[in-house]
């Protein structure tokens, strides 16, 4: 099999991009057994970096087809600004217009995610001072072995470095995920128990992060 080519995002991969956020937003797996509205779970997972940061998404393609992306951001903090100013209105009026409000149990699992979320936002972000950057990696299912994840990892934190990015941090829960971070050097920075989901047995969520070095030019 020829190894999937790594590229710079192309406004054209949108559409693969969301698809494959929801294809692995459940740990993996298809979001559609937790929430079946994937436009609102794109736009929660993804929007930001195609719109606000597109320069910092790795795509991978093999045979002409998006099979996996890296969505990178260079500065957590803008990230955590516009997302608050820009995205979170858009999916509360998605929300409330398509009449997910009405569906108790979809709003049981919000607030305790909600909760979980003050619970641990504010150890997780001192826990990664110095790490300011942040990723998110998937893949299709079956190039899930084939090389594919270092090879976008590869090309992001060639690119943070360039740019004197001093650290990076990410969250995990999946052993998979563990790994592959554990063996690409990042270390563990914290972890906390996360909120039960349905169908779903994590442990552990991991905040992970590593320290880069500054390229230099000669």
């Amino acid at each position: 099999m020829t190894a999937p080519l790594i590229r710079s995002y192309d406004p054209k991969d949108r559409a693969a991009v969301r698809r494959i956020s929801c294809e692995t937003a459940l740990y993996g797996n298809p979001i559609d057994p937790l929430f079946e509205d994937r436009e609102l779970v794109a736009d929660l997972l993804v929007r930001y970096y195609t719109q606000f940061e597109p320069e910092s998404l790795w795509v991978a393609e093999a045979q002409g087809q998006v099979i996996g992306y890296l969505t990178g951001c260079r500065d957590s903090r803008r990230y955590e600004r516009l997302f608050r100013c820009r995205i979170l209105p858009l999916l509360l009026v998605g929300f409330l217009t398509r009449g997910h409000w009405h569906h108790g149990r979809t709003l049981h699992l919000l607030l305790r995610i909600w909760r979980s979320e003050r619970r641990w936002s504010g150890a997780r972000r001192s826990a990664c001072a110095g790490y300011p950057a942040h990723c998110h990696l998937n893949l299709d299912r079956e190039f899930r072995q084939a090389g594919t994840g270092s090879g976008l990892l590869k090309a992001f934190l060639n690119q943070l470095q360039s740019l004197h990015v001093p650290g990076i941090h990410i969250v995990t829960a999946t052993d998979q995920g563990k790994r592959f971070f554990t063996r690409a050097s990042f270390r563990l920075l914290m972890k906390y128990r996360p909120v039960p989901l349905p169908e779903t047995e994590p442990r552990e969520v991991w905040v992970m992060g590593k320290k880069l070095s500054i390229l230099t030019d000669h």
